[in-house]
Formats: structure tokens, sequence, C-alpha cells
């Protein structure tokens, strides 16, 4: 009888052992195929990453040439603008970064507002100009480059029609400085608004 029951009870351990030993090696098979989904997602990251830096870089020279050569239309001592990009929290970022005479500046850090406009408005025409979609250039501009000098304000005006007749862009400028950029208008709509909400003539 005793016998019997510790033959029994060596079965019991046979199998649980046996099961055991099935889930170890399934759990190791799992962790072997997690480990080489992981490697494949991180050759993919990186595949991507690298195909991301080569598009960007096509993309950053296209968008530094036009940013550069707005900004050395307006500026006596010009900068050379750059797109740097990197990678921050897994994820690609762009840096916005000028260079003269061998030093490096910040724009948003470094620079006066005049620059700084000069850079957004010829990075929406970069962005304009990129984009793939059949859609008709049209950019409308509320008071632009007001931090300029008003000395350099009809620089902006020559440079706006230089980017019009090169790039096929139409601008719709409202609230121009004077005559700066009024001397360089295709069409020029003169408004008066009266004492009634809306109504404008």
């Amino acid at each position: 009888m005793r016998l019997s029951y510790e033959k029994s009870k060596l079965m019991e351990l046979a199998v649980k052992k046996k099961l055991i030993l099935e889930s170890l090696a399934k759990a190791h098979a799992d962790l072997e195929k997690s480990k080489e989904n992981l490697e494949l997602a991180q050759k993919t990251q990186k595949l991507m990453q690298e195909c991301g830096f080569a598009t960007l870089s096509s993309i950053s020279i296209k968008i530094s040439k036009i940013v550069t050569s707005a900004l050395k239309s307006i500026f006596p001592d010009p900068y050379e603008f750059s797109l740097e990009f990197d990678i921050k929290y897994g994820k690609l970022a762009a840096s916005m970064v000028l260079f003269r005479d061998g030093k490096v500046f910040y724009p948003v850090d470094d620079n006066g507002d005049g620059v700084l406009d000069i850079i957004a408005l010829a990075l929406r025409t970069a962005m304009l100009c990129l984009d793939k979609r059949k859609l008709r250039r049209v950019m409308v501009l509320d008071e632009p480059c007001g931090a300029l000098s008003v000395d350099m304000q009809p620089l902006a005006g020559k440079l706006l029609k230089h980017l019009h007749e090169t790039l096929g862009i139409q601008f719709i400028i409202i609230g121009a400085h004077g005559n700066a950029y009024m001397d360089y208008a295709d069409k020029i709509f003169n408004s008066e608004t009266f004492k009634k909400p809306g109504e404008v003539i």
C-alpha cells in the first residue's frame, strides 16, 4: 500500500515536472521571439530614421536656400540659415540655426524680431512651395515684417515681389506700412471703414 502511494506521488511529480519543463520551454521560445521582434523593430526604426534624415536633409537644403536668399535680400551683413535635425525623445526634431563669420546663432535667442520676421516669411514661403498638392499658391499677410525698421520696409516689398515672380505666389497684404509695399503691388485696394460694424467701401 505504501509502495503504491509513493509510486503514485512520483508519477504525479513527474507529470508536474513535465508541465513545468514544457512551460519553461514555451517561455524561453516566447522570450527568443520577443527578442527577435525587438531587434527587428529597432532595425526598422533605425532604417526609418535614416530614410527620414535623408529625406529631411534634401528638404532642408531647399528650405535653407530660400531662407538664406531672403535674409541676403534684406540685411547688409546676412546670415546663412540651416535646419539641423536630431533625435529627441525618440523622435526627429528640427532646430533653426544661423551662421555668420564662423559663429553660430539661434534665432529665437540671439537675434532681433526683424530677422525672425524674415525667417518666418521665408519658411512659410518654402513650405507652400514644397506642398505637393495642386493648390493655388496664395498667402495672406497681415502687417508683414512689422519688426523691420522703416528704411528696410521697401526691401521687404521688393522681396515679396521677387518671390511672386520667381515662385508664382500671390501675396495678399493687409495694412501695409505706408508705400513700402504699394510700390511693388500689382493691384491696390483702398478701404474706408464706416461706423456700422463690417461696413467697408
